[in-house]
């Protein structure tokens, strides 16, 4: 018997830089993420392929390695608060797979519920809240009479129901008299 077994490489996979460092992105806006793998071994070659990179809120590109291991591609997060970017090399016929993670933060024009709704609520229970259009520093965009807010919701089954839309008035979308129903609000 014969065997033949071939040992990949072990490759490293960075974020190098982000064009929003080290500040914050914006939300709906694209930002170029640059990436690097490479490896430890010399006279090795140079890992070949792609990285893809994910937000984790939905933001993704890939990233095309050129002969030295670099790429870049644009991501647009349309998430507030803090993101992890994950690069994820998937590796080659040389080079194994690697990954690697950065925290970023997403500033911006951004909506938020006020009162936040409880995660159960009894039947028959109407929920009467606002929704609030805020700016990157958290503050409700008061200026703002144009914004129009949907809410849609999940009863029971899973199925979503269109509770209605409102224009903003001072940023605010007041929900009144909303129930009674099952609803669970997903973000």
């Amino acid at each position: 018997s014969a065997y033949v077994f071939k040992f990949l490489v072990p490759s490293v996979t960075k974020i190098t830089s982000t064009s929003v460092d080290p500040g914050s992105a914006s939300t709906g806006v694209a930002y170029t993420v640059n990436v690097n793998v490479d490896h430890d071994l010399l006279g090795s070659g140079t890992p070949s392929g792609s990285v893809h990179v994910d937000d984790g809120a939905g933001g993704s590109c890939d990233a095309t390695l050129d002969g030295l291991g670099n790429g870049n591609c644009d991501v647009t997060s349309n998430f507030f608060g803090f993101v992890t970017l994950t690069a994820t090399y998937g590796g080659d016929l040389t080079f194994s797979p690697s990954q690697d993670g950065r925290q970023l933060m997403v500033t911006g024009n951004h909506l938020v519920f006020n009162p936040t709704p409880p995660a159960d609520v009894l039947q028959g229970t109407e929920f009467a809240g606002t929704v609030e259009v805020r700016n990157g520093a958290d503050a409700v965009i008061t200026s703002d009479n144009t914004t129009q807010v949907t809410l849609t919701v999940q009863d029971s089954c899973g199925d979503p129901n269109t509770i209605g839309t409102v224009t903003v008035v001072n940023g605010v979308a007041t929900f009144s008299a909303v129930g009674p129903k099952f609803y669970t609000v997903s973000a």
